[in-house]
């Protein structure tokens, strides 16, 4: 059985509530993707930075 579907004046589909509902997890999803990924990039590059402070005889957890 087919679903009913709108269209605007100038022919553009109109979503249905559940397909648009889709398509914002969908951004919402890529969003935390790439939020994860630059977190990660961070924690490597603090981890990287500790361990150029331990080599230069620096505690990295005295300095806070």
């Amino acid at each position: 059985m087919g679903k009913l579907r709108f269209f605007t004046p100038d022919r553009q589909l109109v979503m249905l509530p559940e397909a648009e509902s889709n398509q914002q997890l969908q951004q919402v999803n890529q969003q935390l993707k790439q939020a994860n990924q630059q977190l990660e990039q961070e924690r490597q590059r603090a981890a990287i930075l500790a361990e150029r402070l331990r080599t230069a005889g620096i505690d990295p957890e005295q300095i806070f």
